[in-house]
């Protein structure tokens, strides 16, 4: 295919009135078809990255989200436990306390 692209275009060129210029306005073109894939290759690399980055962002969110459930969940327990042991200590204090009363 490239083969006969090349052909084409050296036939062209030298059926042309201005053989130099069909050439340079050939080069033009395949150059700016060129930039123009260039352009697109980054531009679908950087969706791809984006994505990613949204992707990662969202898993962050949520492994976020699970530490503070974890954490409250934890801290319920911990301030429970502390409900607990602060009434057995009024409890043992209030025995203590009937026990040099009576």
């Amino acid at each position: 295919n490239k083969n006969y692209s090349l052909a084409l275009s050296m036939y062209c060129a030298s059926t042309s009135p201005q053989p130099q210029k069909y050439l340079i306005g050939q080069k033009r073109i395949a150059f700016k078809s060129k930039m123009r894939s260039i352009y697109n290759d980054i531009e679908n690399t950087f969706d791809k990255f984006h994505r990613e980055i949204d992707r990662k962002e969202e898993e962050l969110k949520e492994i976020v989200q699970k530490i503070e459930v974890d954490t409250l969940e934890k801290f319920d327990k911990v301030f429970s436990d502390l409900v607990s042991i602060c009434k057995i200590k009024d409890s043992i204090i209030a025995s203590i306390s009937e026990d040099t009363d009576g």
